[in-house]
């Protein structure tokens, strides 16, 4: 027999434990939003997202700002709601200067909610159509990382013009 990941030749110890089924890691604290979580690492009630809505990840940087312009087109083509999910608190005042750069035609609605980012972006992101969050090239960093592994809807990565 060929060892492989999932018998790796009789090695104790050694077994690769992803469920075939989710693909998720049966000790993975980082997804508490599998479908046989634990009660314990279920950090936030199951968030309020209208079905079909694009959810996007908005924490004042210039590639969440890229984001949110390019969730706004696509809202306004496919006539549905955004959900922005604010991860930094907006001491310097640019959360009215980024939703005011969207201009109309496009219901936007605002969440502030505490918590590890990734996962509010993704419980946002259970019912959502798309997961939108901005991204500067090379290596992806690890709420990114994290979202794209487990989310249960299609993920966008926005570059930042210019970049």
């Amino acid at each position: 027999m060929i060892p492989t990941l999932s018998d790796p030749g009789g090695v104790p110890g050694r077994r690769e434990e992803h469920d075939p089924q989710t693909g998720f890691h049966p000790r993975d604290q980082h997804d508490a939003l599998r479908p046989d979580a634990p009660p314990e690492t279920l950090t936030t009630p199951a968030p309020a997202t209208p079905v079909g809505a694009l959810v996007v990840g908005l924490d004042g940087s210039p590639q969440s700002r890229a984001a949110l312009r390019w969730a706004v087109a696509e809202a306004r083509a496919r006539n549905v709601v955004v959900d922005v999910v604010l991860l930094a608190e907006d001491r310097d005042g640019w959360l009215d200067e980024v939703l005011g750069d969207t201009g109309d035609g496009v219901e936007i609605r605002t969440v502030d909610e505490r918590g590890d980012p990734a996962t509010v972006l993704l419980g946002h992101a259970t019912a959502a159509r798309l997961l939108v969050l901005g991204h500067v090239g090379g290596r992806l960093d690890d709420v990114t990382r994290r979202c794209t592994e487990h989310a249960r809807c299609p993920v966008v990565l926005v570059p930042v013009a210019g970049r």
